[in-house]
């Protein structure tokens, strides 16, 4: 039954311990918002933290189909920190971010101590949004606190250290879109962690199909403009590390950001290109930017 006449809502709360009576009332809770029913939302939210998980899963589905209706991130954020459920985590984030997109106002002291406490979960599409959040804040706020910025770069870091490819190749795109959304702001104070975290990032994942390249020429291309060095410093230090050449990808990338920091004829292109260490491919794509 997927419609629950509220008439069984006396009965259905008599009988709360059950597993069944509780999945009865997620679906009335539904029905109520639907309805426009305001009051719902917090039984609901309650539902969220439910011993049952498919009570739990179920509940969070809603709250993100109406995530609308979320009044204030003191709702919501203890789900994403207390549930141990990760797809009930993962729902209650994304429905603070789509309510935040929505026009919820959640200040930058709210989404540092989210941040934080969720900062060392173990799920990667936990982490992922994360990032997410951050960039929300971004865009709604137009600045970041130097406390959420350091908590990011500390994240970013630590997953680099661990170098768990799963949660590398989950997170990395949303880390790079982060770290570029925050040298938009031009806040020269974020410049070298910004500069150390995208060097690490690109020594420690293939960008591959995760990562749209021109993210990360335009990131390095900015960040060049703070550094002359920046891009020497990468090509004699990062392409090749412990023997082990950079991914293809990630050498186009860099290739391009030199290109359009210092042109097509760059001295430093030529160095790539000497170097016999690295793949014919990232030379062939420099030779044929310089139309050879």
């Amino acid at each position: 039954m997927n419609r629950i006449p509220p008439s069984l809502e006396p009965y259905l709360q008599q009988t709360i311990q059950s597993k069944e009576s509780r999945v009865a009332l997620v679906k009335l809770y539904r029905s109520q918002i639907e309805k426009g029913s305001h009051a719902a939302m917090t039984p609901l939210l309650n539902l969220c933290l439910d011993k049952s998980r498919d009570v739990a899963q179920s509940a969070s589905w809603v709250v993100l189909d109406f995530a609308s209706q979320i009044q204030a991130a003191s709702q919501i954020a203890p789900i994403c920190v207390q549930s141990p459920i990760t797809g009930v985590r993962q729902n209650a984030l994304k429905a603070l971010i789509a309510a935040m997109n929505g026009g919820l106002q959640v200040s930058e002291t709210e989404i540092e101590t989210l941040f934080n406490a969720l900062a060392e979960d173990k799920a990667p599409e936990v982490l992922q949004l994360l990032y997410e959040l951050v960039n929300c804040c971004l865009w709604h706020h137009h600045s970041i606190s130097q406390e959420l910025a350091q908590a990011t770069f500390k994240l970013t870091q630590r997953l680099v250290e661990q170098n768990h490819k799963a949660t590398l190749d989950m997170t990395t795109k949303a880390a790079f879109i982060t770290l570029n959304q925050m040298l938009n702001l031009e806040d020269s104070r974020l410049v070298l962690p910004i500069r150390d975290c995208t060097r690490a990032l690109l020594r420690a994942t293939d960008i591959g199909q995760k990562v749209d390249r021109l993210i990360i020429t335009g990131i390095l291309t900015k960040l060049a403009k703070y550094n002359s060095e920046l891009l020497t410093q990468i090509v004699r230090e990062d392409l090749v590390i412990n023997g082990r050449v950079l991914p293809a990808a990630n050498l186009y990338a860099i290739a391009i950001a030199i290109v359009h920091d210092q042109g097509k004829n760059a001295p430093l292109l030529n160095e790539i290109l000497q170097d016999e260490r690295l793949t014919n491919d990232v030379k062939s794509r420099i030779l044929r930017e310089r139309g050879l």
